[in-house]
């Protein structure tokens, strides 16, 4: 074998070897992808779990919203969390509990920015990395410091409640990635909550009209 041919050999060798090592790193991102998916779904069974026998035993509304979002913070891992009152007329937001909400965002003077507009606050929405920027992601990053986020927003005929949950940085392997799957677990969180909060109103009526 000349020069020219074991030249020809080496590359086509190496060729291979790029080859071999290109199919192995898209299996091990393949295998990633699925743990991670595993490990969201293994999360989002557990704090549904967890959330209905907790909810059960709130007595009190207020005790209610402490407790979903207790739930948020310790059994997805988010590095914040919070129940909102959406007053539509001035965006003006008002905290109903939180756990984990920068300082600042606790306040009485939390608004959302009036370049917000109101198809987007209004549906619920994910922000993270992947997904394009909005008015509502920079707000929750400029105002709330959570570079990925999810935003799901409980419409009733009195006003609206906003289940929020952030992380300030995006680790997909330590903490809980948003995506559109969170949607679902937040959709089924929100559900809870509020099929919980009207027993609760409920029983309170029933008392009072007993003691009536």
């Amino acid at each position: 074998m000349n020069s020219d041919d074991l030249g020809r050999e080496r590359a086509y060798l190496a060729a291979r070897l790029e080859d071999a090592a290109s199919e192995l790193t898209r299996l091990d991102v393949a295998n990633l992808a699925l743990s991670l998916q595993k490990q969201q779904a293994i999360a989002a069974f557990r704090l549904l779990t967890a959330l209905h026998a907790r909810t059960a035993q709130s007595t009190t509304v207020e005790a209610l919203l402490a407790t979903v979002v207790g739930a948020l913070t310790a059994d997805l891992g988010v590095d914040c969390a919070a129940v909102l009152s959406l007053d539509p007329s001035d965006r003006r937001l008002a905290v109903k509990a939180s756990d984990g909400l920068p300082k600042d965002g606790e306040g009485k003077g939390l608004f959302l920015n009036q370049d917000v507009p109101r198809d987007l606050w209004l549906k619920p929405a994910v922000g993270n990395r992947s997904t394009p920027e909005t008015p509502l992601s920079r707000w929750a990053g400029e105002r709330l410091g959570c570079a990925s986020f999810v935003w799901y927003p409980i419409v009733e005929k009195d006003g609206i409640l906003v289940l929020f949950a952030g992380n300030r940085a995006e680790d997909l392997l330590a903490r809980q990635p948003f995506s559109d799957n969170s949607l679902e677990l937040f959709g089924a969180v929100a559900s809870a909550l509020v099929a919980r909060r009207d027993r609760i109103l409920d029983t309170r009526a029933l008392l009072r009209h007993r003691e009536q």
